[in-house]
Parts: structure tokens; sequence; C-alpha cells
């Protein structure tokens, strides 16, 4: 039985950092890993750590499915095909622009650093976003839209820093969990009444939650494994 646990272990954490989508995707980034290539239409896409795409261009338009992680575009100009990203809640069009996109817990996530987009969920209801905002959104509802500093997102993408202005504590971790090789564990709800502000480093999740210890005495972090971690609140 302890042998059949000690390879099972293993397997199911391969499986939970990347499933089948992300294993087979036409794009993809392990954890801690970054990469920026060009596509063939002259677009050029950066992805962040743990992020999977797929790619569907066409004679009518061209199509990213964000499978997993998040993206930086910088779109080429085409007028006969629409620049499209899909996610599980909706999709962006965008002619000519530059935009992060990312997707975690159920929800995308809007940055736009240039010119303008529109972003439809799977209600058929739809937004035109602007240079300088941004918005969440999930399958059913639009977040309000936020102003944003396109300069500072920018700076961040490539510092691979995360910038949290009143973040909750449970995104956070999210985009930490997303970064680093093996599990982070907590309870969302536990901490949902903690937000964070600051900057914390994505290339050392290690580091990153230092940061928040010495920020919020009242968490505690277990590394069981170093590659199995929980975080939750001091009892």
């Amino acid at each position: 039985p302890v042998i059949f646990v000690l390879f099972l272990l293993p397997c199911w954490m391969f499986i939970q950092n990347y499933p089948p989508a992300y294993l087979f995707a036409d794009i993809k980034t392990s954890r801690g890993e970054w990469r920026t290539q060009q596509l063939s239409d002259g677009s050029q896409l950066s992805l962040a750590s743990g992020t999977a795409v797929n790619v569907d261009f066409s004679m009518n338009q061209r199509r990213l499915i964000l499978l997993s992680g998040e993206i930086k575009v910088t779109v080429a100009k085409d007028k006969q095909r629409p620049f499209i990203v899909s996610t599980d809640q909706g999709e962006i069009t965008a002619l000519g622009t530059q935009f992060i996109v990312k997707e975690n817990d159920d929800t995308t996530q809007l940055l736009m650093l240039e010119s303008v987009t529109r972003v439809e969920n799977t209600t058929d209801e739809n937004r035109v976003i602007n240079a300088g905002h941004a918005l969440r959104f999930d399958r059913f509802h639009f977040s309000d839209i936020q102003t944003i500093d396109p300069h500072a997102i920018e700076s961040a993408w490539y510092a691979k820093v995360l910038v949290a202005e009143n973040m909750p504590l449970p995104r956070v971790l999210t985009t930490l969990a997303s970064n680093r090789t093996g599990r982070l564990v907590f309870d969302k709800e536990a901490l949902s009444s903690i937000d964070v502000s600051g900057v914390l480093p994505l290339d050392d999740t290690d580091a990153a939650l230092d940061l928040l210890l010495q920020r919020f005495p009242q968490l505690e972090v277990r590394y069981l494994t170093p590659y199995f971690v929980y975080v939750s609140k001091k009892v």
C-alpha cells in the first residue's frame, strides 16, 4: 500500500499541474518559464508561467484559445481578419492593439495597454474597453471597468512581478500557484477577507510567500514538501 501511494502521489501532482488540455496545447510554458514568440501573421505572443494556448488561424479570422494562464498580445493589423482571444468565459476581439489576458478562478481579466477591444461573454453581452482600462468577467457577468496605468502594467510583466492593489489574497495565491512547480493549496473562503497591496516576485514564489508572512502575521505557510505548500490562518 505504501509503494502504491508513493507511486500515485507524483502522478496526481503531475496531472494537477499539467492536465491533458495543457499537454496537447499548441503553445505552452512550464511552471517558472516565460516565453515570447512571433505568430504567423506577425503578431507577438508572450506567455507567462504555466500558460497554454491553442492557435486557430484561417482565411477569415485569427483566434487564440487561452486554456490556462496569462498572455500578452501585440496584434499585427489585418483588416480582413479580426484577432480574437477566446476563454471559457467569452471572447475578446481586437484590431491592431496590445493587451494582457489572464484566466483563473473561473474568470477572465483583460488589461488594455493600447487601442481598443470588444469583450463578449457567453450570454452575448458585450463591453468596449479602451487603453488604460481593465475588466474582469465570468460567463454571465462583467465587473466595473477599472482604470490602470499601462506603462506600470507592462513594466511589471517584463519584471515578472505581481503588482497588487487591494487584491483578495486568494487571487494573489492563485497567481503564485501558477508560477511554482508543485501544489500551493489554501482555503479560499477562510482567506477571502484579506486584501493585499504591494509588489510580489513571480519568479521566486518562496520569497513572495515570505513577504506575505511579514505583512500578515496571522498567516501560516507549511511546506509539507518542497512541492506541496499549504497556506492558512493561524489557529
